[in-house]
């Protein structure tokens, strides 16, 4: 897919999938297993900013992040027909619309959030048998030369079995949402030295929402960033640090492994309102 300033590279077999995200000022590559996901961040230089490798849970996103639009809306696209989902159902100040044809390729796109909105549709469109090799991570990244800290171990990317496209939609059953009572509510001022570099020395706010697990202690131990608005300048990564850094549920609020989901919004005034936009259970 491409926009203005932006390109995008998807691949996918079954549930593995690659993604290259492309802008003017970083490119994010991801890579997605049936258990993990791999996030690698470069500079436009090819300079490492950050690597995150972190467990997944692909049948319960599915269910969750997936619904169609009311009444359904259809468009096409290099001469196929997709149908349009909403892929952040009830998430405050955010949208994201992704139109999927029935194998679940995306071929448009628009995001929306906070007075902005971007997006584009494919340019190009292929069917094709995939190796392995076509999904895994550069073996740059899989031996550590980039970081210098070794070789990355386990990284369990390889496919399990897969006979074809995966569409059908099936809720992890074991996974327990709830709404996060922190021991101390997030601030501006609390957040400002997570703050990423790029953006504060741009005067460019935004926000992300993050799908987060919680660990026996309350603290958070796991993330993924289900979108970051505005993309390229790691609101996203810099939520993930904050929480994990700074933020500790109450006793008695949760059970260990629960799960939430939240929206946190970066500004750089230190007398903003709550940045915690909202938070929801699944």
């Amino acid at each position: 897919m491409q926009g203005p300033t932006q390109s995008i590279l998807i691949r996918r077999f079954g549930d593995l999938s690659m993604r290259d995200d492309r802008t003017q000022s970083q490119r994010i590559r991801t890579y997605l297993s049936v258990d993990y996901r791999l996030t690698v961040s470069e500079l436009p230089s090819g300079i490492l900013e950050r690597m995150d490798l972190v467990p997944r849970h692909p049948e319960q996103e599915r269910g969750v992040r997936r619904v169609p639009l009311k009444p359904p809306q259809y468009q096409t696209v290099l001469g196929e027909r997709c149908q349009v989902f909403d892929m952040a159902p009830g998430v405050m100040d955010y949208s994201n619309l992704q139109c999927l044809t029935k194998d679940g390729l995306t071929l448009s796109e628009r995001t929306g959030g906070w007075g902005s909105s971007y997006g584009g549709s494919a340019a190009r469109l292929a069917r094709r048998t995939l190796v392995y090799a076509d999904l895994a991570p550069p073996a740059d990244i899989l031996t550590g030369k980039w970081t210098g800290l070794g070789a990355l171990k386990p990284i369990p990317l390889k496919p399990k079995a897969i006979t074809g496209p995966s569409t059908q939609s099936t809720p992890l059953s074991d996974i327990r949402y709830t709404v996060p009572q922190w021991v101390k509510a997030p601030t501006p001022k609390a957040m400002s030295k997570y703050y990423p570099s790029k953006a504060y020395s741009d005067e460019v706010e935004g926000l992300a929402v993050l799908d987060c697990q919680i660990g026996a202690g309350g603290s958070v131990i796991a993330c993924s960033v289900i979108s970051e608005s505005p993309r390229g300048y790691g609101f996203g990564q810099a939520t993930i640090a904050f929480l994990k850094g700074a933020m500790q549920m109450k006793p008695g609020t949760y059970k260990a492994n629960d799960h939430i989901k939240s929206t946190l919004k970066w500004t750089l005034s230190d007398t903003a309102a709550d940045p915690l936009l909202n938070s929801s259970v699944h």
